[in-house]
């Protein structure tokens, strides 16, 4: 998959976020991942000497296993019925969290994590995601409390 060089999307994402610590990298469309490209951005991050941790949300995929040398942190299900868990369970004593999501429109646990993680971005892709799609994400995002960091547009 092609996309941004991700140590330039880090330096964006710091330039745009500074106090951001976590990072929550989901899609609009069900079935299509932008796993990789967090991994890319954690191994990014790593190669900079960041403290940081892995957490991979979508389960089922193998595309976006954590880069070496990232710790990898599993979250308990039971997290997500309590936002104010979660959130303590996401605040890093010191680094920075990068989180592999899945869809904002299919996956709960990716949408629960819109509105605790510090900023999201989104991957669409061209001719795939709809405009109403990327408004309807738009309208949760910012109903949870989350921040919007910027999209990648793909494909």
């Amino acid at each position: 998959m092609a996309g941004p060089d991700p140590a330039i999307l880090f330096a964006r994402l710091q330039l745009s976020f500074p106090e951001a610590r976590s990072f929550l990298f989901a899609t609009v469309d069900e079935g299509r991942s932008i796993g990789p490209i967090a991994a890319g951005v954690a191994a990014a991050m790593h190669d900079m000497g960041l403290d940081l941790r892995w957490i991979d949300v979508t389960l089922q995929r193998t595309e976006s296993k954590p880069p070496a040398g990232v710790k990898p942190l599993a979250l308990d299900g039971s997290l997500f019925a309590n936002v104010n868990r979660l959130r303590a369970a996401l605040t890093p004593a010191g680094g920075y969290q990068v989180i592999a999501g899945g869809s904002l429109l299919h996956d709960a646990h990716s949408l629960v994590l819109s509105g605790v993680a510090d900023a999201v971005v989104i991957g669409s892709w061209r001719g795939v995601t709809s405009r109403d799609a990327l408004e309807q994400v738009r309208a949760d995002i910012e109903r949870a409390g989350g921040k919007i960091a910027g999209a990648i547009l793909l494909g």
